[in-house]
Order: C-alpha cells, then sequence, then structure tokens
C-alpha cells in the first residue's frame, strides 16, 4: 500500500506543478468508481493519470538510484564466478596429474614383477600385486608366499 500511495502521490503531484487538471482526463469507468469511493470511504478525486504517470516515474527514479549498487553487485557476482571456475580447472588438472602418477606407479611395479621371474617362473604375489594395483604394504622382495619360488 505504501508504494501504490507515493506513486499516486508522485504522479499527482507532477500533474499538479505542470497546472494540468488531470480529474478531467479521467476515463468514464474511473468517473463512476470515484463516485462509489466518495459514498463508502469519503475519498473522491481519484486520478486515473495521477496513478499511472506517478507510478512510471517512481519505478523509473527508483531505477536509476538503485542501479549502481546492483552494478557492484552484479560485478561481485561475476567475477566470484569466474574465480570459482578458475579453481575447478586447478583442481581438474590436479586430479589428471593424479591419474598419470598412479598409472606410471603401477607400470614401474608391473616392470619390476617383470624382473623378478626366477627360473621363468612367475611370482604369484607380484602377478597379484600386479592385477590389484600394487596394495600399500606390499614387499616386492618378500618369496614366501610364492609356490613358484618354493617348489625347487
Amino acid at each position: 500500500m505504501p508504494v501504490y500511495g507515493m506513486s499516486y502521490l508522485c504522479g499527482d503531484g507532477m500533474l499538479s506543478w505542470f497546472g494540468l487538471n488531470h480529474n478531467a482526463w479521467n476515463p468514464s469507468w474511473v468517473s463512476k468508481g470515484n463516485e462509489l469511493l466518495s459514498n463508502y470511504v469519503s475519498f473522491s478525486g481519484f486520478s486515473f493519470w495521477a496513478f499511472m504517470i506517478g507510478g512510471n516515474l517512481l519505478g523509473l527514479g527508483l531505477a536509476l538510484l538503485a542501479y549502481p549498487i546492483v552494478k557492484r553487485v552484479a560485478t561481485m557476482m561475476v567475477s566470484s564466478s569466474h574465480k570459482a571456475t578458475k579453481n575447478r580447472e586447478v583442481a581438474k588438472s590436479r586430479i589428471i596429474d593424479t591419474v598419470i602418477k598412479s598409472k606410471e606407479a603401477v607400470r614401474s611395479i608391473a616392470e619390476k614383477v617383470a624382473a623378478n621371474k626366477p627360473n621363468g617362473k612367475e611370482h604369484s604375489s607380484f602377478a597379484k600385486a600386479t592385477a590389484d594395483g600394487a596394495p600399500d604394504g606390499f614387499d616386492l622382495e618378500d618369496r614366501s608366499e610364492c609356490a613358484s619360488c618354493n617348489t625347487e
């Protein structure tokens, strides 16, 4: 309600400032509404054009006042969005580097396993290590569990 009242007062003041009789320009349906209002709430003289012009002027004025603030906030939001995108790209490149290093580590373990085949036989624990990706705590020199090493 306060916004509607302010827009009406703004339009009424603007039209009065120019010396225009805005009540004479009301459409016929507004005149009938004025008669109804004067009977029930003791208010007559509602001007359609004062309301319309005042609402537009008030909206335009508030938009011009708010523009610098909205522009500053939008700029901050866009810059934070760009920073977040850059952080995602950095994280993605780190993940890719980690995957590449992991593949290289598995490949080097597979080469060590291939180099540790006694009598052309593969150690079963080494084969398991290459298939599982060399779990933590796996000892390449421990051949106690290898059936091919202990059957000589």
